[in-house]
């Protein structure tokens, strides 16, 4: 009988990483974290314009809707008493509180975010809006975030000042339309707008300085627009519909995003750059004026008032 010799083969020893290819790894993943980082940062913020859209059509159709039950008579878009579309936080605050017309009291609340939103949102609930439109997530855009900033600040829209609007005596050209027939081109005239008020809440209809049709030379900004979705805009119009618009001019980029609460002349506007830190967030000429400024343009050519109807 032959005898054969067993041979057993042995695996190799397992072999970890080493310090070093850890390290490389590790590096790896940072790198490509920080590349992913921003990227993902912006497609979040571009993606609340989705909801933001949804917000600005709901606010407009109860617009609509208040309009068919009153006559054609347009919601007022101050934000004073309860015959406004809303009260706004600011008319529930201070000392003595300038309004303070809520059905509600205020509830002791200390964070003051919260406070601001019991507020906005109770405020709407008690606005000419609330049965057409009965959801106060309307008010939030969630690309708004300027109560990270501490701004007491939780409303992101503001109704067009030549809609039953506020008059202010600054302006010139702003006369405000109050019934819905006397809109001649609803399809491409704003209702709402997404405003950045730096002061905090959106305070009253969202003001604009108008040129003469159909150059609107002279116009300037009254009210801050807002671009909660990086270099994005929302709107809505009066046949229901909203869009979302980019910014180009880089003047209209710093205003949306400025804190400053400096102004400038209400008659005639006041003239900054960028670079200048004390230029004004309201009453500003728009930087290239409008014959050269396509944002000012895109504003005046949608802004409704007896004047651009």
């Amino acid at each position: 009988m032959n005898n054969f010799n067993t041979v057993t083969a042995t695996s190799a020893p397992r072999r970890g990483f080493t310090l070093i290819e850890l390290l490389i790894v590790i590096t790896i993943i940072a790198i490509l974290a920080a590349l992913l980082g921003p990227a993902l940062a912006a497609a979040k913020k571009h993606a609340t314009i989705a909801t933001c859209l949804s917000n600005q059509k709901q606010l407009t159709l109860g617009w609509q809707l208040y309009a068919d039950d009153n006559h054609g008579l347009l919601a007022s878009t101050q934000c004073k008493t309860k015959k406004d579309w809303r009260i706004g936080a600011q008319a529930t605050g201070g000392t003595p509180p300038p309004w303070n017309s809520l059905n509600v009291p205020v509830p002791s609340i200390t964070d003051p975010i919260a406070k601001v939103k019991w507020e906005t949102e109770e405020g709407y609930r008690e606005g000419v809006l609330f049965s057409y439109a009965p959801n106060v997530d309307v008010l939030h855009c969630p690309g708004d975030n300027r109560w990270e900033a501490n701004e007491d600040a939780w409303d992101s829209y503001s109704g067009m000042q030549g809609l039953n609007g506020e008059v202010l005596g600054g302006e010139k050209h702003i006369i405000p339309l109050t019934k819905e027939s006397q809109i001649a081109h609803p399809a491409d005239r704003f209702v709402f707008i997404e405003e950045m008020d730096s002061r905090g809440d959106n305070i009253n209809s969202w003001d604009f300085n108008i040129g003469p049709a159909p150059q609107f030379n002279g116009s300037f900004w009254v009210d801050s627009p807002a671009a909660y979705h990086i270099d994005s805009s929302t709107f809505s119009f009066g046949d229901g519909h909203a869009e979302s618009h980019r910014w180009l001019m880089p003047d209209t980029l710093f205003l949306a995003r400025s804190t400053e609460d400096s102004k400038g002349s209400s008659s005639t506007g006041t003239a900054a750059t960028p670079a200048d830190e004390s230029n004004p967030k309201f009453y500003r000429k728009p930087t290239p004026d409008i014959v050269h400024n396509v944002d000012v343009t895109y504003i005046a050519t949608h802004f409704p008032c007896a004047e651009n109807p």
